[in-house]
């Protein structure tokens, strides 16, 4: 870990999309912070690479008929895509993260089921 310089880790960088550079930078980050708090190494490696600048989106917000009739499609059409809109809009998951990764098992149904934090 304490040889690592910036030169050898931005060429592992470049090959990725501008939306994929920063997260990869973060992580590496952290690890190599706790490299250093650890005393394997005294500085951070990604200090010396640039994170991507993205512009910010604006936020859309859907108005109570777009919802309507979201959810009314995916009852008629989509019966699959239902979950994943109720737990989209109304439980704040967010769709381009921990939302694709949800399954059917993750969820205990039975009545009076105490939550398993940790999952």
């Amino acid at each position: 870990m304490s040889d690592i310089a910036s030169a050898d880790l931005a060429p592992l960088i470049d090959k990725l999309s501008p939306g994929a550079r920063n997260p990869v930078l973060r992580y590496w980050r952290a690890v190599f912070n706790l490299g250093i708090r650890r005393g394997y190494l005294i500085k951070n490696p990604v200090e010396g690479l640039d994170f991507e600048r993205r512009k910010r989106k604006e936020v859309e917000t859907l108005t109570a008929a777009q919802v309507k009739k979201m959810l009314e499609a995916a009852l008629v059409d989509d019966l699959q895509l239902l979950p994943f809109l109720v737990l989209g809009l109304f439980c704040g998951v967010r769709p381009d993260g921990e939302l694709q990764k949800i399954e059917w098992r993750d969820f205990d149904l039975t009545p009076n089921a105490e939550p398993e934090l940790g999952r």
